[in-house]
C-alpha cells in the first residue's frame, strides 16, 4: 500500500502456488520476506524477494522468529515452528541461505528463541527454556562471544524488543490473560513493570 495515494498493488506474486504471508522487510528495503503457507497450523517454509534483482528465493524450510541484523547482512533465527523438540537453539545465517552456524549454545534439556538484535547489531537478546526446571531465561549475547550473559528468570517471556538507545530490552512475561509488560536495563540488571499487556513497542 502507498501511503500517500493509498494505492493497492501485488508486491509478489505467488509464484510457487503457495498463500504468502507474514512478510518482514530488510531493513533497507531492499528485500521483502516471508512464509509460504503449507498446513493449516505451525510456521510455513521461509522465501524472500529480492526485487533489485527480481529473484525469488525459496529456503525450502520452515523458520520460527526470524530478525535481521540492522545492515540486512545477517539473518537469525530459531527452528521453534510449532511445539518445541529441545533441539532449537540460536542460528545465524547470511540472506543467500550459504553460511549457517549455530550462535547459542546448546541448552541441556532445553531450547532456545526469539532472536532479537541489538540497535548496534553487535549483540543478540533471546531467550531460553529448560524443561526439568520448567524456567524461561533472559539472555543477552554479543556476536562474538561464545556464551550469553543471564539477566534474569522469567515466567513466559514474549514480544522481546531493544530500546533505540541499546540500553534496557522492553518484554511481556506472565500467562496470557495475565501478562505484564517490563523493563530490564542492561548495566544494572534493574526491572521495571510498566504496564498489564502484552507486544509492547517502543515510541
Amino acid at each position: 500500500i502507498d501511503v500517500d495515494s493509498g494505492v493497492i498493488v501485488e508486491l509478489v506474486p505467488p509464484t510457487r502456488g503457495y498463500h504468502l504471508v507474514s512478510p518482514i522487510w530488510l531493513p533497507d528495503g531492499s528485500q521483502v520476506c516471508f512464509n509460504e503457507v503449507v498446513y493449516m497450523e505451525g510456521m510455513g517454509t521461509f522465501a524472500c524477494y529480492d526485487f533489485a534483482a527480481s529473484q525469488y528465493r525459496a529456503w525450502e524450510r520452515a523458520l520460527g522468529t526470524v530478525r535481521f541484523s540492522p545492515d540486512g547482512q545477517q539473518v537469525a533465527y530459531d527452528y521453534l515452528t510449532y511445539m518445541p523438540n529441545g533441539e532449537e537453539r540460536i542460528t545465524l545465517n547470511n540472506l543467500q541461505d550459504s553460511a549457517e552456524q549455530p550462535f547459542a549454545p546448546k541448552i541441556p534439556n532445553g531450547y532456545s528463541a526469539q532472536a532479537v538484535f541489538s540497535p548496534r547489531g553487535d549483540q543478540i537478546a533471546y531467550t531460553s527454556f529448560t524443561f526439568d526446571t520448567n524456567t524461561s531465561k533472559l539472555l543477552v549475547q554479543g556476536l562474538t562471544e561464545s556464551y550469553p550473559r543471564e539477566l534474569g528468570l522469567f515466567n513466559e517471556p514474549a514480544w522481546l524488543s531493544w530500546s533505540p538507545d541499546g540500553a534496557a530490552l522492553l518484554l511481556s512475561v506472565g500467562p496470557y490473560d495475565k501478562s505484564q509488560v517490563i523493563m530490564v536495563e542492561l548495566a544494572s540488571g534493574t526491572v521495571k513493570q510498566l504496564a498489564e499487556g502484552k507486544d509492547p513497542a517502543w515510541q
